[in-house]
């Protein structure tokens, strides 16, 4: 008896794991689209997990003003149906990430701010910079 309740546990706790896993691999990849800083720059963002499976990202964008590439990373993900929070952290500062999905993950659109809320924000919250993307095949 117990050592079939040890297969069970063993058996859920992977099911869990490769369910949470599915779930957080369906954003994946890397997408093109506009990462407003003082103009609408071209910027790409790419989402990844970690060996903990936690959701990541980096991304890029061409600086309008400057000329150059700016490059900074999203850490402190949360992904709830289809929408993604995040905190992104770059050379500039960090504020919140926050966008939503297509439903089939081909596309989001969504805003970065300039501050980190305690309160937390909601995805009509229309304070913030234009931030989207289409995934590239």
């Amino acid at each position: 008896m117990k050592s079939l309740l040890a297969l069970l546990i063993v058996f859920f706790c992977g099911t869990v794991s490769q369910s949470v896993f599915a779930d957080n691999s369906k954003l994946l990849g890397t997408y093109e689209g506009i990462i407003w800083a003082n103009s609408g720059n071209p910027g790409t963002t790419e989402f990844y997990l970690t060996h903990d499976q936690e959701i990541e990202g980096k991304y890029v964008f061409i600086d309008g003003e400057l000329g150059g590439e700016d490059k900074g990373l999203l850490n402190s993900c949360d992904l709830s149906g289809l929408v993604l929070r995040c905190i992104w952290n770059d050379e500039w500062g960090t504020g919140d990430f926050l966008i939503e999905f297509e439903e089939d993950f081909s596309s989001f659109a969504g805003q970065w701010f300039d501050e980190i809320s305690e309160d937390g924000r909601d995805v009509t919250d229309q304070s913030g910079h234009t931030w989207d993307g289409v995934r590239q095949k």
